[in-house]
């Protein structure tokens, strides 16, 4: 709760502890600490310590895989996560790869129309983006925001995102 509401310094000390008492009863390959590593990844990454938010990252995979298999939906969610680390840090050609694997992962588990592969192809949009493709970018947000508003409705939060993404792409381009 306190993560969610920006209070990092609340959170810290709770995460931590969670994460010695969780490593102590379930092991340290166990879901449920990698569950801990991947909120302590992501309260690096919101605090915006995204080095710290790699590291955490990284540990929370290897123990996801660890303790339910190479090929399951929390190891592409980490996947995801983790692209958006090195995303922040301007590692992109590796935050790539890391997209396109938990995207890769994500339409075997759930079919090539789900909905939890917007974010990931979204975030894809933002590395060509990133990268000054914009014509790609602008490609795959419009993609993006057309399932988006199949699945979510015109008057979606995330569909208001994907929406000024791909204005702002459209901006860049000069296309008003």
């Amino acid at each position: 709760a306190y993560s969610s509401l920006g209070f990092f310094a609340q959170s810290q000390p709770l995460l931590q502890a969670a994460l010695v008492i969780r490593t102590s009863l379930f092991g340290a390959q166990s879901r449920q600490t990698a569950e801990t590593l991947r909120d302590l990844g992501l309260l690096a990454l919101n605090h915006g310590d995204d080095k710290t938010a790699e590291n955490y990252y990284q540990r929370s995979l290897q123990d996801y895989r660890a303790a339910e298999g190479p090929v399951n939906a929390d190891v592409a969610v980490l996947l995801n996560d983790l692209g958006t680390a090195l995303d922040h840090i301007g590692r992109l050609d590796e935050a790539q790869s890391y997209f396109e694997q938990a995207l890769a992962m994500r339409t075997r588990l759930s079919g090539p129309n789900s909905p939890e592969l917007i974010p990931m192809r979204t975030n894809l949009a933002f590395i060509a983006y990133s990268k000054k493709d914009y014509a790609r970018a602008a490609d795959q947000l419009r993609q993006e925001l057309a399932l988006a508003k199949k699945v979510y409705g015109d008057d979606h939060p995330f569909v208001s995102k994907i929406s000024n993404n791909l204005g702002g792409v459209l901006f860049t381009e000069k296309h008003y």
